[in-house]
């Protein structure tokens, strides 16, 4: 029964391929951009994987994959430097695709200008998610066996937010806990936002980081903000195999 379990599990893993973007729009032939004038964007966000197989082979398929939530297109339409009614360059229409392409939560992503049969262009947006999921850990052949633990999302709800958290089996104090959420459009725009927190064996630690990262040469502007406080304690290795001694330190700064 054990084997037979995994076995059902991995098929539908198996049946599941890497989705790959398309050089071009299967609604038409792709043209550079030469001012003309953006008539609308369409957003086609894609999943990790896309199914095959037989129909109860993909039905299974399916409910493995859901678990995965793909990005948001209005995320996908904040980042373009390009908007609907703007003149159509080649330059922003490049930048839109690289400032995709440098987002942790996205594998593949391409932008065309396809004629829109009325003298203007429409801009076909495509993206391939990548695996949101992190589980981690560590085990032991001694008790307790599991010694640590990483679980989260990297794009959670498909809103372009982290949110890991790991713990560690302490020998001799307490467990260590830490949680990290990173929001890459904090506000609606292309600032990043993180905030991280920690309890280490003694003491313990957070920082918070707002930023408006250099994204693109379009920018004129970029900043970041930083503040955190750090209790922590310095081990000291001592001659004669004696108990390492330790120090604490503090640090605080904005």
């Amino acid at each position: 029964m054990r084997f037979l379990g995994s076995g059902v599990f991995l098929l539908p893993l198996a049946l599941a391929l890497p989705v790959t973007v398309p050089a071009q729009s299967l609604e038409g032939q792709a043209v550079r951009c030469k001012g003309q004038l953006i008539s609308r964007i369409d957003v086609d966000a894609r999943p990790p994987f896309e199914i095959r197989g037989s129909k109860v082979q993909r039905r299974l398929a399916k409910r493995v994959t859901e678990l995965h939530a793909t990005t948001n297109p209005e995320v996908i339409l904040r980042f373009l430097a390009l908007k609907p009614g703007m003149e159509c360059t080649e330059i922003r229409r490049q930048e839109s695709e690289r400032i995709l392409r440098t987002q942790p939560y996205l594998a593949q992503a391409s932008v065309l200008a396809i004629p829109d049969n009325v003298g203007g262009v429409y801009l076909a947006v495509t993206t391939v998610d990548e695996i949101s999921l992190v589980v981690g850990g560590g085990a032991s052949g001694r008790t307790p066996f599991v010694r640590a633990f990483r679980l989260g999302e990297t794009n959670f709800m498909g809103e372009a937010i982290s949110v890991v958290g790991n713990w560690r089996h302490s020998e001799d104090f307490r467990d260590n806990w830490s949680l990290k959420i990173t929001d890459y459009q904090f506000l609606g725009r292309p600032y990043q936002f993180a905030v991280e927190g920690a309890r280490r064996e003694l003491g313990g630690e957070w920082s918070a980081e707002a930023s408006h990262p250099f994204l693109t040469d379009l920018q004129q502007l970029s900043w970041r903000s930083t503040a955190g406080s750090r209790d922590v304690f310095r081990y000291f290795k001592r001659p004669n195999d004696a108990d390492a001694a330790s120090i604490g330190l503090k640090r605080s700064y904005s």
